[in-house]
């Protein structure tokens, strides 16, 4: 995805002149022209340089239409251009839209102004490139399209392939009923007009309808990653200790009625109730997770990687609960510390809530503490919740 392109739009004389080489072939490069061997071109050495090497960016589309059209030889701004470079756009406009569309597998919707040179197009590959020039005036038209195209940066990177393609649908049409706008603004000689407040408002609505909907097709996404990570390879971390503690019962005269076989059962029971709360949480829609940026690949491993240490988290939480249950800092007799069945239900516990898993630190910390230390105000942990806005995941 490309962000918006500022090109300038200046006389050829205040620029510097460049001179490319001839390129080779067409196959070494992947364009779908054979290159060509353009003279100097006084309007836009871009140009020269896209028919040269057979690849073409939007921008070279943009300038070749712009400086090409027959109306554009009236118009003031454009008489530096030569009627000689003029014509040889004209000649290889066709070339040079070719090399983009097959560079990006096709042009699903286009639009480019005719009166400022301003242009967007939705490729083949769902991506949204705007290309505005310098004469086009900074405005709350022009911040609405900068919003559109960072929406459209996360939609590109975060959604599978139908999502995208509607997204990418719904943030398109706002921009381009902002460059129909602004081409005629130019048209009529309006070049500073805002939008009405109530058109603003509605371009925005838009951009808030297609924001919100890739919102939730990204967390939907990042949903089954996660999950698939905890069923598929957080599995994996219970089988050592499913293997230990049928071990531990077969071989161990005490069974798990000893501290290393509670101490398996426990990390079991932990493990599986951090797999139960994340999948109880998924289907109450209760479950919120930081949404990555990354490409599709990279974000899959970060998601399937945090859903696969979830058990593990589990687990610890459960132990860190036993060996504070069998200490003397948790206020437990000898028939509670030897009930096989409570403890495992303290494991499944912590694993299902880490609050669970707090609240009994905290009742560790004030019998270290003793008298004299911070006691919380009003229940378990008041004092020691968590930010507002944060979330246990």
């Amino acid at each position: 995805m490309s962000a918006i392109a500022h090109l300038p739009f200046e006389d050829p004389a205040d620029r510097p002149r460049r001179f490319r080489r001839k390129g080779h072939s067409s196959k070494a490069t992947g364009g779908s022209d054979p290159h060509l061997d353009v003279p100097f071109l006084d309007c836009s050495p871009e140009i020269k340089m896209a028919l040269e090497s057979g690849r073409s960016e939007f921008q070279d589309v943009v300038l070749a239409f712009f400086f090409g059209r027959e109306d554009a030889a009236g118009e003031t701004a454009l008489q530096w251009v030569s009627q000689a470079d003029r014509a040889l756009v004209r000649k290889h406009f066709g070339a040079i839209l070719r090399n983009f569309a097959t560079k990006h597998e096709g042009i699903r919707r286009s639009y480019f102004a005719r009166h400022c040179l301003a242009a967007a197009v939705l490729t083949g590959q769902d991506e949204i490139e705007v290309v505005l020039a310098r004469d086009v005036p900074s405005s709350k038209q022009i911040q609405v399209i900068r919003r559109a195209q960072a929406l459209g940066y996360l939609a590109w990177h975060r959604l599978e392939k139908c999502d995208k393609s509607l997204c990418q649908r719904m943030i398109f049409s706002v921009i381009l009923e902002v460059l129909r706008r602004l081409d005629q603004d130019h048209a009529a000689g309006k070049r500073d007009c805002e939008l009405a407040a109530k058109d603003l408002a509605y371009l925005h609505h838009n951009l808030d309808e297609a924001e919100d909907f890739m919102l939730r097709c990204a967390a939907r996404r990042a949903q089954t990653e996660y999950l698939n990570g905890l069923l598929r390879h957080g599995s994996l971390l219970l089988l050592p200790l499913v293997v230990a503690a049928c071990i531990v019962g077969t071989v161990s005269r005490e069974s798990f009625t000893g501290v290393l076989g509670q101490a398996l059962l426990v990390s079991i029971a932990g493990a599986v109730g951090a797999s139960v709360s994340v999948m109880w949480r998924m289907t109450s829609v209760t479950f919120s997770i930081n949404l990555p940026t990354l490409d599709y690949s990279s974000a899959q491993l970060q998601l399937r990687l945090m859903g696969a240490l979830r058990p593990a988290i589990g687990g610890i939480f459960a132990l860190a609960v036993f060996v504070f249950a069998m200490s003397p800092l948790v206020p437990l007799d000898d028939a509670s510390r030897g009930n096989t069945y409570l403890l495992v239900a303290l494991g499944f516990l912590s694993g299902f809530s880490e609050r669970f898993a707090q609240d009994m630190f905290v009742r560790s910390g004030q019998g270290l503490a003793g008298p004299g230390g911070d006691a919380p105000s009003r229940g378990l942990s008041a004092g020691l919740a968590p930010p507002a806005g944060n979330r246990a995941s």
